[in-house]
């Protein structure tokens, strides 16, 4: 009888992590490109690439301003260590697009949109487990995929 409730402890402990929410970030340190977008957003999409995980996102604002950004993944280690505005791809840069400087601070408050749209949008999910890696977010990719949310040409 000792043992239940240190079992229990470690299962609610083990269960909390896992739905942890989202980091939190200082918005003073992230590129006014993105923290001048006026929420409620229009559209937030995301597209997972299969040249080792690169992820474009796009966001649209209520008043029509678009943000295309890309996370490129440099190694085959699936890390992300840049963030650009201005393109969906790294193959896509273009004149005006800019690599942002606060990664950390800005990859914290992607996360943050990407999980806050991705009901209405569940390849968002897909973007997002990629990018976090949190075990919810596979949980909901293994949700969606079984639900047939996916489009068929979808990969996964």
């Amino acid at each position: 009888m000792g043992y239940r409730p240190s079992i229990l402890l470690v299962v609610v402990v083990l269960i909390s992590w896992i739905i942890r929410p989202p980091s939190s970030y200082d918005r003073s340190e992230i590129d006014k490109r993105l923290t001048s977008l006026e929420e409620p957003f229009k559209e937030v999409s995301a597209d997972y690439y299969q040249d080792g995980g690169s992820v474009s996102i796009k966001i649209v604002d209520k008043n029509d301003t678009l943000l295309k950004i890309a996370l490129p993944v440099i190694d085959l280690d699936g890390s992300y260590e840049q963030i650009y505005f201005g393109a969906y791809h790294i193959d896509d840069l273009e004149e005006g697009c800019i690599e942002v400087e606060n990664f950390a601070e800005t990859k914290l408050m992607l996360e943050d949109i990407l999980y806050g749209y991705s009901k209405e949008n569940p390849s968002v999910d897909i973007a997002l487990g990629a990018i976090r890696g949190r075990l919810i977010d596979y949980v909901r990719i293994m949700y969606h995929k079984k639900m047939g949310h996916y489009d068929e040409k979808d990969p996964l």
